[in-house]
């Protein structure tokens, strides 16, 4: 009767092998076909080495481009922070200037225009706080210029102690005084005192 298997074996020497048996019943033979198991299984362990590299190197491409993914995320963001700091800080002139067509680089845009309507604002305003006060000095010496040629005396008085800062010639003509006396008048009592001086020391000025 014919028989025939297969299977891992030890053969003569000691060593695994593969093998594969069939009798011959007619020469009363048994055929056999052997390998060594190293031999049997080097393709498997050769692919099974191709199989890591190939996996590590899939890994590490993920890994890079995992990593340069997420700087272009990040470091626009990190401009645009950065912008906005140096914007907060008073530098209208600054740009962001990141360009593309993703949130970031539309968000930059519209923070860049925002800086150059801001500018444009601030430019005006800095215009009109110029003119007013040009025109308030122009005024001022204008309403100056009319107390100084008063002919009744006028004292300007720093409220609320009533300092004197200034007075016009009339007033030091009136009281007989040089212009050093206004170092003198601290408070509407010292003004009193020269206005009234044959009041008692201790008297209460009106």
């Amino acid at each position: 009767q014919e028989e025939r298997g297969s299977g891992i074996a030890i053969d003569y020497r000691g060593s695994g092998v593969l093998a594969a048996w069939r009798s011959l019943p007619t020469l009363r033979w048994v055929m056999v076909s052997k390998i060594d198991l190293a031999e049997a299984f080097a393709p498997i362990q050769t692919f099974g080495i191709i199989l890591v590299i190939i996996s590590g190197i899939v890994t590490g491409i993920f890994v890079i481009a995992a990593f340069i993914l997420a700087r272009s995320i990040s470091e626009p963001i990190e401009r645009l922070e950065k912008g906005a700091d140096i914007v907060a800080k008073g530098d209208l002139d600054h740009k962001i200037g990141i360009k593309g067509n993703d949130e970031v680089g539309r968000l930059s845009r519209a923070f860049d225009a925002m800086t150059e309507k801001l500018k444009e604002s601030y430019g005006g305003l800095e215009n009109k706080v110029r003119d007013r006060t040009a025109t308030i000095e122009e005024e001022k010496q204008k309403l100056l210029t009319l107390i100084e040629h008063l002919p009744v005396g006028v004292f300007m008085m720093k409220a609320p102690e009533g300092a004197v800062v200034a007075a016009n010639p009339k007033s030091f003509e009136l009281l007989g005084q040089e212009k050093g006396f206004l170092e003198k008048l601290h408070t509407y009592t010292d003004m009193q005192k020269i206005i009234h001086p044959s009041k008692e020391d201790g008297a209460p000025y009106p």
